[in-house]
């Protein structure tokens, strides 16, 4: 019942207050009423609106725990709370007690709250993979604020039983938290069982990152490997999968540049929003700091009175709920903004990937995909983390200005003008940083694509001898990206020197100008209280204009990516123009079991598989069409020939076949949407020769077997060291010619494949004259398996002994016109059309088409290693060992310089904070005496802070970061064009891209701005640290061991699982970049075969797999940081609670500094945790350039004991005695015992089978494997004794491979510089392709391989050579890819041109050695016969066994 409401005190309870006044209280406190209304209407109000969301939300969800136990627990527990709420209702209604006119309403809420929160946990149980954060948030606030009603209940007279009541119910609702709180995993479903530890988290433990201890005790005691970290949630995954954002990019308009952008941020506003609330609690937390200062400071001085006790433990306990506060909301709104950062980065790569499956195939191939998806996506992810901060900044500066006049009145202004000087100056600066960073990445872009594709030739290189030329142009690539990035540098000294301009001089003017007000208005004067608590707002104004800054240049640099993304997005796709009618052929779903029965098979060979009409071809709308005219059919069932010579466009059609031809008139017409395509240009996967032949389709052992038979494999498996699991190395380099042909030519592939239709684009070139009769007669005769599975084939060759398994011939002409077709009989008469039909066929045997044979003992020596090159004892290693590394990159004088302006300007940062206290101590008794003096000096700190911070950046930005960037890059090429030819062919390409690009990228970028400001941020906290003691007594003292303790313990766990996380984050994007690569490299072949869709898969696995340590490191850092966070708050509830303790003491006296920089801390810590994690995750790059740089096994290094003449070899006598050779020191000699005599101007054949050492011995020559025995005299000098690029640059070497350069015709033909103007042109009139280059453009115009067919490049390698001066040319079967025409014109340069040189060839064919002068015949690493070809050919030994390869 209510009582009198004309007593006082119970007229004062009835009242919102919120405070009682005395005397109704011995103690001040909220009244009775607002305790109800306020403080449990409201968040009961809240409960009832989130939990009935929350109940409709599980209503629909199936059960995913079980019960338990804990279920019972739960309702048990709720059931005795609503009991006791029950009789909470009855004491209010029927004792005569003390009440209010909200009590009775208050308690029936809160019965029904009770009944809802019993009904909410059934559901939470069952239906939520996580303890209910609707019920933890609302027992945990409603826990709190019953503390206060409990206490005012036993305050009041007469309200003893109901507050024991009460009690109880609070005892209730602390058990019903705990168990709320305590995790299912233990109870899950079995479906459920592998989420991520943070999905079945309680929000308790999500807060404080709890739910990572067990990922921190596991990295302390083993090592982590990507499947050991935790799964990521739901959300994250299907952030990877973004169909909706494509869905809604498409529907947007694509004419505005930041289309992308806009709709990126649409797309995920709740994420961004679920961010927003603990951002603006931080905010709010943060400007409460100032005003605790003033009050501390002030209630210091003030004298005791009655509640002085009670009013410093409601300041310990403000400092307690605001630091605790900053701590939890900093931790909540960061990893908001990591989700959301990881997500974003799982949609891009996505997104990238996706369009470059669509893309045409000369847009793909410019590397772009690549450069964006880890440059440009990670820059944009960089850029994300400011999304929160641009606001709360905006917010932030003008309340925290507010606040600062409540403290200086006019005077405020002054310092608001330093402050938006500072601004006007910085913004637009940042914002044309982010401009000049974007002119620097299209640099970094073009450079990336051409290391990429050096990379990819790396062997070829090195054969050629263009090692250093090749070095010489990426060199000259990095200095002018250096160069481009001169203006970001710039910017960003400018920039970071002025963000301190607030801290260092508003508060000069700030404070100058109260005093001079103060003096002439005797309005009082400045004390220590007011300026520690204006000390603190320009600290706050100061962090959030440094953040304001950096985010705009972020911002900047974000949407010149978004807009490069955009771009690339909207690039022309591929179209197929072929009307595709009701398919004939039915092939095999990928890893989809198929009915393969012949009587489901086409049998019909009357219908057509192809038909063309008046078709016009050409690879785009500028250029004259490479087909014309094409009328033609195809049937299906038949093996159809295409002939022609050499650059008349027979692959070209075989692409038009498959729709890759950009632009088509006329009708072309197929049964067919996907085929087995053979490429010309070689393509395989980084993975097994098992995995090249088998795909992505269903294993079958014995349709594999049969298979490999048919290919002639057999054999050759047997000879690989791991067999078919042996792997095929960078572009199949581990792999012999043949068996390039064979596997990387895809024609086992092919067949394997059971697709109906075959499209093979010259696939028997390269093979050997016994190989490729069997392979001919096993899978084209009338009896292979061509026929047998009633096939169609359409095949393109420069063979006339083919046409014997043809069924029909396609004949084109020089200008891609059909001139003939039919069957094989009627072409007899086109000789003057075809070449290759004279006469008898002969066969083109060859035995590799595109890089230096293999053999199988050098295969041995390669050592290929599993998975990354990454050694996993590194992952333990010290990161001080790679400070140390870094530090040796910068150099030591330049770093102390550095180190020594830095603590200059962290001296001009921090001692302004004594004089501003004794001038304060000084105005206590002489107030606002010697002003010019005290702001003077004062004045004169602030400009020494912002020259020597000026000083400081223009010395690490201008001086420290070219050059680091400088040799950083020049480590990685020196190492990598020094590295073996095991090294070369067994490294996946896409981690050596990693070094070159993400790597390069941490280290120019992101590793210095991290290293800088982490020094900023060290000095800071070691000064502020002990800043913080300082102000205290002794007493204070005893913090510091538990502290270092604390520090120690925290650090022993997070430094060693982070070391493996960061690595494992670097390790796991190589797997993505291959992906790319391999993609890119083979866009045309997935497209055929309809295996779009699998890669995709693939290449999301991998994106999902790179995102796992990506996120996991996100999560580790915050908490790091929530760690030291709370540390920091149990510091300054200490200091504070030691400050009471000791109040009028005189070692108190710094008390103000001691608060002040309390509050800078909070600010330091931050910035150091954020900046440490960067230079963390960058650092990873320095880690793992040093063990790239110590693992990469390098060629033995060759002091230049004789000197060599300029000329040299001037002669080109060769001499090999006793030689044997090994792939290194370790493995077995693939050559053994190796003795020849090569005269000057000899031209010397070396024949074999395949494994003879024919490769070898020419790569002993060029210094290639290492010799174990014996020597090789070139013109009487000891190659030993001289560099192997020294040999090779001096030798004319001819490879399979046709190799282009970054950079115009000029340099491509002649890469030395050496030849003039005249002997190029010269050169390239030889071999009859100076017409056709000068049409496009002469000497002068860009190289590129699309430029030129297969033949053609062939002709443009040996015009190089021509215009290479030397007097030894090695031949490695470079014609093994023309047709006969071509192949004749390069045998009669070769014989005309070069015939004054000494010539070494690896031959197969008889007739082009008949007239060498000697032939060395090796077998097993030994040279069984040499002498003359007629010599040996009465002999018997010369025959066509020995010239098998």
């Amino acid at each position: 019942m209510l009582l009198d409401l004309n007593h006082p005190c119970v007229a004062a309870e009835d009242r919102i207050g919120p405070f009682v006044r005395n005397p109704c209280r011995s103690r001040a406190d909220f009244t009775l009423m607002f305790e109800e209304v306020i403080l449990t209407f409201i968040p009961i109000a809240t409960f009832f609106l989130l939990g009935l969301v929350r109940l409709v939300k599980l209503s629909c969800e199936p059960q995913k725990a079980n019960r338990s136990w804990l279920y019972v627990a739960k309702q048990t527990t709720i059931a005795l709370h609503i009991a006791i709420q029950v009789l909470l209702v009855i004491f209010w209604s029927k004792e005569p007690i003390p009440t209010t006119r909200a009590t009775i309403a208050t308690a029936v809420i809160s019965l029904v709250a009770s009944i809802l929160l019993g009904y909410l946990s059934h559901l939470e149980h069952l239906r939520s993979l996580r303890p209910s954060m609707v019920i933890c948030v609302f027992v945990s606030t409603t826990i709190l604020v019953d503390l206060c009603r409990i206490r005012t209940l036993f305050a009041i007279p007469g309200h003893r039983s109901v507050a024991s009541v009460f009690a109880a119910s609070w005892v209730a609702k602390l058990i019903i938290l705990v168990l709320e709180s305590l995790e299912k995993r233990s109870l899950l479903k079995k479906d459920y069982k592998d989420v991520s530890p943070e999905t079945t988290a309680s929000i308790f433990n999500r807060w404080l990152f709890w739910w990572l201890n067990g990922l921190f005790w596991k990295g302390y005691r083993e090592n982590l490997t990507v499947e050991s970290l935790p799964s990521l949630d739901d959300a994250l995954q299907a952030a990877s999968k973004p169909e909706q954002l494509k869905e809604e990019f498409q529907k947007a308009n694509y004419y505005r540049s930041n289309t992308l952008l806009w709709t990126l941020l649409w797309h995920y506003r709740w994420e961004i929003f679920e961010g927003v609330p603990p951002r603006v609690a931080f905010a709010l937390l943060q400007l409460v700091q100032p005003y605790l200062v003033e009050q501390v400071l002030v209630f210091m001085t003030a004298d005791e009175h009655a509640h002085s006790a009670e009013y410093a433990r409601g300041l310990v306990v403000a400092y307690v709920l605001v630091y605790a506060g900053i701590a939890v909301a900093l931790g909540a709104y960061v990893h908001k903004t990591n989700r959301l950062e990881v997500m974003i980065r799982g949609s891009l790569v996505s997104l990238i990937y996706d369009k470059t499956l669509h893309l045409t195939p000369t847009v793909a191939a410019d590397g772009s995909a690549v450069t964006l998806m880890s440059t440009d996506v990670e820059r944009i992810v960089m850029g994300t983390r400011h999304i929160h901060e641009f606001y709360a900044n905006f917010i932030e500066i003008p309340i925290a200005l507010w606040l600062l006049a409540r403290l200086l009145g006019l005077a405020s202004i002054a310092a608001a003008g330093i402050i938006g000087l500072s601004l006007a100056v910085a913004v637009p600066l940042a914002m044309a940083s982010g401009e000049a960073q974007g002119e620097w990445l299209e640099v970094v872009e073009e450079r990336i694509a051409v290391t990429s594709n050096v990379l990819g030739a790396m062997k070829t290189i090195k054969m050629t001898g263009l090692t250093e030329v090749v070095c010489n142009n990426i060199r000259e690539l990095r200095t002018n990206e250096i160069k481009s990035s001169f203006k970001f540098r710039l910017y960003t000294a400018l920039i970071i020197s002025l963000s301190f301009m607030s801290s260092s001089l508003a508060p000069v003017f700030g404070f100058g100008v109260y005093a001079i007000l103060a003096q002439a208005h005797d309005s009082g004067t400045l004390t220590n209280a007011m300026a520690f608590s204006a000390l603190s707002f320009f600290v706050l104004i100061d962090s959030s204009i440094m953040s304001l800054i950096d985010g705009s240049e972020e911002i900047m640099s974000v949407i010149n990516c978004f807009q490069r993304v955009q771009k690339f997005l909207l690039a022309k796709e591929h179209n197929d123009h072929r009307a595709i009618r009701s398919s004939d052929s039915h092939p095999v779903d990928v890893l989809v079991d198929v009915d393969d029965d012949d009587d489901e098979r086409p049998s019909s060979q009357n219908t057509s598989c192809v038909t063309a009409k008046d078709v016009f071809a050409a690879w785009s709308i500028d250029s004259e069409p490479v087909l014309k005219s094409l009328n033609f059919e195809i049937r299906t069932g038949l093996t159809t020939m295409i002939v022609g010579p050499v650059g008349c466009g027979k692959s070209t059609l075989l692409k038009l076949l498959l729709g890759e031809i950009p632009e088509v008139s006329g009708t072309m017409c197929t049964t067919f949407a996907n085929a087995a395509y053979c490429s010309q240009t070689p393509w395989t996967s980084f993975g097994t020769v098992r995995q090249n032949v088998v795909g992505p389709y269903l294993w079958d052992q014995e349709w594999y077997n049969t298979v490999v038979k048919a290919c002639s494999l057999e054999t050759d498996l047997q000879q690989l060291p791991a067999g078919d699991q042996t792997k095929v190395g960078v572009r199949g380099s581990r792999l012999s010619g043949g068996q390039k042909m064979r596997v990387q030519k895809s024609l086992a592939r092919a067949l394997y494949s059971t697709e109906r239709i075959l499209i093979l684009d010259d696939v028997l070139t390269g093979l050997d004259r016994e190989t490729e009769r069997t392979v001919l007669d096993a899978v084209f005769d009338s009896n292979g398996l061509i026929k047998k599975n009633k096939l169609t084939v359409i095949l393109s060759t420069n063979s006339a002994h083919h046409l014997r398994v043809a069924d029909h011939v396609i004949c084109l002409d020089e200008n891609g016109r059909v001139i003939e077709q039919g069957s094989p009989s009627t072409f007899r008469s086109l000789k003057d059309h075809v070449g290759i039909l004279t006469g008898k066929a002969k066969p083109n045997t060859t035995e590799e088409a595109a890089e230096l044979e293999l053999d199988g003992e050098v295969l041995e020596g390669l050592n290929l290693k599993e998975g990354d090159d990454e050694d996993k004892s590194s992952r333990s290693a010290s990161d001080l060992s790679v400070f140390v590394y870094y530090f040796r990159i910068i150099e030591w004088p330049l770093l102390l310089l550095f180190i020594l302006c830095a603590c200059l300007f962290t001296f001009g940062l921090n001692f302004p904070q004594f004089w501003l206290q004794w001038w304060t101590k000084a105005n206590e008794t002489r107030p606002n005496e010697n002003i010019a003096y005290w702001a003077g000096i004062y004045g004169v700190l602030g400009v020494l802070a912002l020259g020597s911070a000026f000083l400081a950046n223009w010395v690490f930005s201008m001086l420290i970061v070219p050059k680091t960037a400088r040799r950083f890059h020049e480590i990685l090429l020196n190492t990598t064009m020094n590295a073996t030819t095991s090294f070369v062919t067994s490294t996946d390409i896409g981690t050596t891209t990693n070094r070159f690009s993400q790597d390069l990228e941490l280290v120019d970028g992101e590793l210095p701005h991290a290293f800088e400001m982490a020094i900023y941020g060290v000095l800071g906290f070691i000064v502020e640290g002990m800043l913080v003691f300082a102000g205290t007594s002794v007493a204070a003292l005893p913090l510091l061991p538990v502290v270092m303790v604390i520090v120690s313990i925290v650090g022993a766990y997070y430094v060693r699982t982070s070391r493996q996380i960061r690595l494992l984050d670097i390790e796991a994007k190589a797997p993505l970049f291959s992906k790319f690569l391999e993609t890119t490299d083979g866009l045309i072949s997935i497209r055929a075969y309809g295996w779009s869709e699998y890669y995709q898969r693939q290449t999301m696995s991998a994106l999902d797999n790179s995102q796992k340590p990506f996120y996991t490191l996100y999560c580790i850092q915050q908490w790091l940081s929530i760690v030291l966070d709370l540390t920091l708050a149990g510091i300054a509830v200490a200091v504070i609670a030691i400050a009471f303790a000791m109040k009028g003491k005189s070692e108190m006296g710094l008390l103000g500094i001691s608060l002040f920089n309390i509050v800078g801390f909070s600010g330091t810590l931050q910035m150091l945790v954020t900046e440490w994690i960067d230079l963390e995750t960058s650092l990873g790059a320095v880690s793992r350039i040093r063990s790239y740089v110590e693992q990469t096994e390098a060629e033995p290094p060759r002091s230049e004991l004789e000197s060599v003449s300029a000329s040299w070899p001037d002669k080109g006598r060769i001499h090999i005695s006793g030689v044997s050779a090994a792939f290194d020191k370790s493995a077995d000699p693939v050559l053994r015992d190796v003795s020849l005599e090569i005269h000057a101007g000899d031209k010397v054949a070396f024949c074999g089978r395949t494994g003879s050492g024919k490769t070898s011995l020419i790569s002993t020559i060029l210094q290639l494997l290492h010799v174990t025995r014996g020597s090789i005299l070139v013109d009487g000098v000891d190659i030993s004794r001289i560099p192997g690029s020294t040999t090779r640059s001096r030798v004319n070497t001819v490879s399979q491979q046709p190799l282009f350069l970054h950079g115009d015709v000029r340099f491509n033909a002649n890469p030395e510089g050496n030849a003039s103007h005249e002997e190029i042109e010269s050169a390239l009139r030889t071999v009859n392709l100076w017409p056709y280059l000068e049409s496009k453009g002469g000497l002068d115009a860009e190289m590129s391989e699309d430029m030129l067919s297969q033949g053609q490049q062939q002709l443009f390698c040996l015009a190089r050579a021509l215009c290479k001066r030397s007097t030894i040319l090695i031949i490695d079967e470079a014609t093994s890819s023309v047709d006969a025409d071509t192949d004749a014109v390069m045998q009669k340069i070769i014989r005309t041109h070069f015939k004054d040189h000494t010539i070494l060839a690896i031959a197969h064919k008889l007739e082009t050695v008949l007239d060498f002068d000697k032939i060395a015949i090796l077998d097993g690493g030994h040279v069984v016969a040499y002498d003359t070809p007629r010599a040996l050919l009465s002999s018997g030994v010369l025959n066509s066994n020995t010239l098998d390869g």
